[in-house]
């Protein structure tokens, strides 16, 4: 069964979903449109130039957290969101890839990297200081891309049907018979859908396993993967990351050797 209503966390969109996203049944332009996407690039270049600037004065794994750096990663998210969802191009795909990129994975690496080296000295930045912080980002991440894959859904409804929990039910990726007469613009649009549900899942398995060191479940991440495979079933990525989270622990690796054969 779908699920229509958007997740409160991490979304940040107001209104109806489609209120400034491409369809089917839209009457701008794609020369409009394209125009639009250039714009909203600028933005977002301006938006990570901004963040740079003001990562150079960080202190330390806490700053990433304080509401000056958390209000210019907002920005950015809010901009690639944008440009996301106005028209399915090359910048389109390119801004999934930024706000994956800068605005939650470099925050991931720093704090993974970082606490390899906290000292244990008196008054240096414990690691049990930072490990709330990292937790209500990744839930909120989670959340936020949650919310992006129910955009997608209401885009090209019946295209990709997910379900909630994910954890639970069986995901169908079907086609309608309706949908043999569509247009080449609709078949643009449902092959970007693909793609981008896929890279939105991928994501979502990624946070859900950097959840696992907070006693995240270890099905969840996989279950993730499993839905990006029904996606785009010719991609190997979720095969590695499915054995990465089996682990060689059980079934002494012969599950995780199975998935990386797979890939």
């Amino acid at each position: 069964m779908s699920v229509r209503s958007s997740p409160r966390g991490g979304s940040s969109g107001s209104g109806h979903p489609n209120s400034d996203d491409f369809s089917s049944k839209s009457n701008t332009l794609p020369e409009v449109k394209a125009i639009q996407s250039k714009r909203l690039y600028r933005v977002v270049k301006e938006a990570i130039s901004k963040l740079e600037q003001n990562n150079q004065h960080r202190r330390n794994l806490l700053s990433l957290f304080q509401p000056e750096q958390t209000r210019l990663r907002f920005k950015l998210r809010d901009a690639c969101e944008k440009l996301l969802f106005v028209y399915p191009t090359d910048l389109s795909k390119k801004a999934e890839e930024i706000m994956w990129k800068i605005v939650f994975y470099e925050v991931i690496t720093a704090v993974k990297n970082g606490r390899k080296f906290i000292s244990n000295a008196p008054g240096v930045l414990q690691q049990r200081d930072l490990v709330p912080y990292f937790k209500q980002f990744l839930d909120s991440a989670i959340g936020f891309y949650q919310h992006l894959l129910l955009k997608i859904q209401d885009i090209c409804p019946g295209l990709i049907e997910l379900d909630y929990p994910l954890v639970m039910r069986p995901f169908s990726n079907t086609r309608h018979s309706h949908r043999s007469s569509k247009d080449s613009d609709q078949k643009e649009v449902e092959e970007w859908a693909k793609m981008i549900s896929y890279r939105l899942l991928t994501c979502l398995g990624d946070l859900s396993r950097y959840q696992m060191e907070f006693g995240g479940k270890e099905c969840r991440a996989r279950r993730y993967y499993q839905l990006a495979l029904l996606a785009q079933p010719k991609a190997g990525m979720p095969y590695n990351q499915i054995a990465t989270v089996v682990g060689n622990n059980k079934w002494w690796g012969l599950t995780a050797a199975y998935y990386y054969c797979c890939a």
